[in-house]
């Protein structure tokens, strides 16, 4: 998603002292950001001296190089093997924001006895900002947390509140006050809807026979996703005679849905009509599936 500064421009130049050939070198990005500290690499190659070496780094106004907008100085040491980095920040008041005009500067480093130069973009960007949230979805009115990392300044901020009450898709928007890019994390706001699920009930037997001790049904319950369900089923049996329902009282029970079996006995049926009487009526079940937290479905 995000791509780095990190291609580097090389100026070396020779400068010849008596019986010594040393290489000079500066290294920087190829774009430097105002408003923002930037890393400058300077570097005596081959060098035989044993005292240090004064190096000022400075940024120059462009074209007319009539001042200077920041500088710094390093110094390049034996025991750091003439090597070093210094540290420059452009101000941003320096000069007019425009985005669809292009802005230079010289950028210096001045050795003492050798000079490079070149000429730098420079960018009103001032780097990237990272947004984070600890979730990507949200009840509203509860409380979220995000995050902003930054690649130019302070490492790190991170907040913390209430958020939007209306559902939706939201957004975190954030941006450095020099720029005009903004950077942008979307998250959901939505109610919480507990998972559907169906409730089938299959007799284990074709029919009741009037010999019969008991009639068995099982009972599964299975959200929509292919899970199974974990709960209670609460089953009633009856008998339809002559168009008519009739609900056998004491034939209620309460059975695990992990368990799925439920039954009548002849003893239920005979407590509202002789099972002689009842040949060729139809036994109806009646299970209503509760699940752990509290939803309900019915099916007859």
């Amino acid at each position: 998603m995000f791509s780095f500064l990190q291609a580097d421009l090389f100026f070396s130049c020779i400068s010849i002292k008596p019986a010594i050939l040393t290489s000079v070198f500066l290294s920087a990005p190829n774009l430097l950001r105002v408003g923002a500290a930037e890393n400058i690499f300077v570097e005596i190659q081959d060098c035989a001296s044993e005292e240090e070496v004064s190096v000022e780094i400075a940024a120059w106004s462009f074209p007319g190089k009539t001042k200077k907008l920041a500088s710094t100085r390093v110094r390049l040491t034996k025991e750091g093997h003439f090597q070093n980095l210094g540290r420059i920040t452009i101000p941003a008041d320096e000069f007019e924001i425009n985005p669809k005009r292009k802005h230079y500067v010289y950028l210096q480093a001045n050795f003492g006895d050798s000079l490079l130069e070149k000429v730098a973009l420079v960018s009103f960007e001032p780097g990237y900002i990272f947004i984070q949230t600890d979730k990507t979805i949200y009840t509203p009115n509860s409380n979220g947390k995000y995050g902003l990392w930054s690649m130019s300044f302070d490492p790190h901020f991170s907040y913390h509140g209430s958020l939007p009450k209306i559902p939706g898709i939201w957004k975190v928007i954030a941006k450095f006050s020099t720029s005009t890019q903004s950077f942008v994390s979307e998250f959901e706001v939505k109610e919480y809807v507990l998972p559907s699920f169906e409730v089938e009930v299959k007799p284990l037997q074709p029919c009741f026979y009037v010999d019969s001790k008991e009639l068995k049904f099982s009972i599964e319950a299975t959200y929509t996703f292919g899970k199974k369900v974990d709960g209670s089923a609460y089953v009633v049996f009856g008998v339809m005679h002559e168009n008519q329902k009739e609900s056998i009282s004491d034939s209620l029970q309460r059975i695990p849905v992990s368990q799925g079996e439920a039954k009548i006995t002849i003893e239920n049926i005979n407590t509202i009509k002789d099972v002689n009487s009842l040949v060729g009526e139809t036994i109806f079940v009646k299970a209503s599936v509760l699940t752990e937290n509290g939803k309900n479905d019915e099916r007859k």
